[in-house]
């Protein structure tokens, strides 16, 4: 992936006023470790980056330590390529009427979004839930912050140790692929 530019979506920073990192310190410490064109969108952690050249590791692992770094705690990062996202985009089952009520959970090793597969839909509707691709898509009616099954598969998540990935809105999904796509 080396050359490659790269989207990173860094899980919880800026939420609720823990784990606070500037999107400005977060630039300015991967132009340090050597990335360019670094953009970031909103302050939730969405980052776009060429990584170095001849990065010898995995460019999530990598990252991780360089972002951690700089905030001075651990950040898991999940990181995606622009065909990835392309690919995410195009297999969206839901209708996008409203974006803010279309989810999508990355996690950083893709095959980690089959332990979602099997929560009980019904005792959620009017949520509902699709893994497809390493992706688990919600649509949240009643919205993420309000959400019965939000709620539970962090619970579970938590119970059974799970990848907790992390979550982006449909317009932070659609704005971070035109962002790595341009």
């Amino acid at each position: 992936m080396t050359g490659t530019r790269l989207a990173a979506l860094l899980r919880g920073i800026n939420v609720g006023g823990n784990h606070p990192l500037s999107m400005r310190d977060l630039r300015a410490a991967l132009g340090e470790a050597g990335c360019t064109d670094v953009v970031t969108y909103i302050q939730s952690g969405n980052v776009v980056f060429t990584p170095p050249p001849r990065l010898r590791i995995d460019p999530a692992t990598w990252l991780t330590d360089v972002v951690s770094a700089a905030a001075g705690f651990d950040v898991p990062v999940v990181v995606r390529t622009a065909a990835e996202l392309e690919r995410i985009v195009a297999e969206n089952p839901y209708p996008v009427t409203d974006p803010k009520l279309v989810h999508a959970a990355f996690f950083r090793e893709p095959e980690r979004a089959a332990a979602y597969v099997d929560i009980d839909l019904e005792a959620f509707e009017p949520e509902h839930l699709t893994v497809a691709g390493g992706t688990v898509y919600l649509w949240l009616p009643r919205g993420a912050g309000r959400s019965p099954m939000v709620t539970a598969l962090d619970r579970r998540t938590r119970r059974q140790r799970l990848d907790p990935g992390t979550i982006r809105n449909w317009n932070t999904v659609i704005k971070v692929h035109e962002l790595l796509s341009a």
